[in-house]
């Protein structure tokens, strides 16, 4: 659910490649304000909502590759100011 990673502030890296996974909750990295590496290459994820990766300020890396994503909200990166890669390939 939503509090899967709640109590994980300050995790930095995080992977959930090969995890069939189909859509996020918005909530789910909320509580992860020190993520900086998240991979999420891999899935079966369609969309990204605009608010899934707001609290994700030191954010640096993101993986996208692999899934079926057909459509991603024109604010979901608005507030990531550190990103400096996103790796989108073969959606």
């Amino acid at each position: 659910g939503q509090d899967l990673f709640s109590n994980l502030f300050n995790l930095e890296r995080l992977d959930l490649k090969h995890n069939v996974l189909k859509s996020l909750n918005p909530n789910l990295f909320k509580n992860l304000t020190n993520l900086k590496i998240l991979h999420l290459s891999f899935n079966k994820l369609t969309h990204l909502n605009q608010n899934l990766f707001e609290n994700l300020i030191y954010l640096e890396q993101i993986s996208l590759s692999k899934n079926l994503i057909e459509y991603i909200h024109e604010l979901t990166f608005k507030n990531i100011l550190n990103l400096s890669e996103i790796i989108f390939h073969s959606n």
